[in-house]
């Protein structure tokens, strides 16, 4: 008998348990904060300039280096905080189940999961300027009982990842009916 080895894609993961699909929120969405540090940095650059020609003050004055430095720290502080969120915040389709996995500030995660014979229905969302854009979808899956109902937010491709859980669940009703 052979068994196949199954490497541990994130925390929480059983031994039995196989990843299928890891999905992101489309990067898309990220282009607002992307943007914005974009202009903060741009404004970064030319700030001793900006500062000299408002206040008429010398080039090597503290009070410009201090908010230099203040500044810098904010839109690396800002930045970070904005990819972290994006990068770590993931829904996880396994065999076995639905994992959301949610970072929401430097230091914090919520984990919701679901097993996949608790899953009562899926449906797609497309709603808002973006969704219609860029072809972005929500994908709410609604669980039986006190289990938490999981959403994937602003992800592309929701029909295909729908079609992947619908046919995880029928395996897993004809696994269990035998």
């Amino acid at each position: 008998m052979t068994h196949k080895k199954v490497t541990k894609c994130f925390m929480d993961q059983n031994d039995d348990e196989e990843v299928i699909l890891v999905v992101r929120r489309s990067f898309i969405i990220e282009l607002g904060w992307i943007i914005a540090t974009v202009a903060l940095l741009i404004f970064f650059v030319n700030f001793k300039e900006l500062f000299f020609l408002v206040y008429k003050v010398r080039y090597d004055y503290p009070l410009i280096t201090f908010l230099q430095f203040a500044f810098s720290l904010f839109i690396i502080t800002f930045m970070l905080n904005k990819f972290f969120n994006w990068f770590y915040t993931v829904n996880i389709i396994t065999n076995q189940r639905i994992v959301d996995i949610d970072f929401n500030q430097l230091g914090s995660r919520s984990l919701v999961e679901a097993q996949v014979k608790n899953i009562q229905s899926l449906t797609v969302k497309n709603t808002g300027f973006t969704s219609f854009l860029f072809g972005l979808s929500t994908l709410q899956i609604l669980t039986a009982g006190d289990n938490p109902n999981i959403e994937f937010d602003n992800i592309s491709d929701a029909n295909k990842i729908y079609d992947l859980i619908s046919d995880l669940t029928r395996e897993n009703e004809k696994g269990s009916n035998k």
